[in-house]
């Protein structure tokens, strides 16, 4: 009988341990998570809206765009197949801290996918040069259809 009540009395401290323990860590992660949270969204509200620049054939070139500018801000550049060297093109350096914002594209469902999975809150694209797929409008809050690299350059400006 003694050795029962031992059993127990062990199975019970460690589950109490345990159980104290697992609120400890969560009241101190709980606590910090909500001030966080709060945080985040007061910076995205400054920072403005996240974006994805589709580059296509008709605005790779474009010297009035300063890209490693751009890349400071909440955007990300894909880069269709069609476009090659486009780093190079635009003399965007490899020191540069954002390089991680290109992504270069080999096909254009690989392009898709990842509009998809950055679910950004506008999608920047020349639907005439490359067809937008009819369920991105369910990944994103906008598509931003720019019909010349002109019309781009003072989007840009303005936003």
């Amino acid at each position: 009988m003694d050795r029962r009540r031992q059993r127990r009395f062990g199975l019970v401290v460690a589950v109490g341990i345990g159980v104290a323990a697992y609120l400890w860590w969560k009241g101190r992660d709980g606590g910090s998570s909500d001030s966080e949270t709060r945080s985040v969204i007061r910076m995205r509200r400054q920072r403005g809206v996240s974006r994805c620049i589709v580059v296509t054939t008709s605005i790779e070139d474009l010297t009035e765009i300063d890209w490693e500018d751009l890349l400071c801000d909440d955007i990300v550049i894909l880069v269709s197949p069609q476009v090659d060297n486009f780093k190079e093109r635009n003399e965007i350096t490899e020191t540069n801290t954002q390089l991680h914002k290109i992504i270069e594209c080999d096909t254009e469902v690989g392009l898709w996918a990842c509009v998809r999975s950055l679910k950004k809150e506008e999608v920047i694209v020349n639907a005439n040069d490359i067809e937008v797929p009819h369920d991105i409008p369910r990944y994103t809050s906008k598509i931003t259809n720019i019909q010349s690299p002109e019309r781009l350059v003072k989007y840009l400006d303005d936003v």
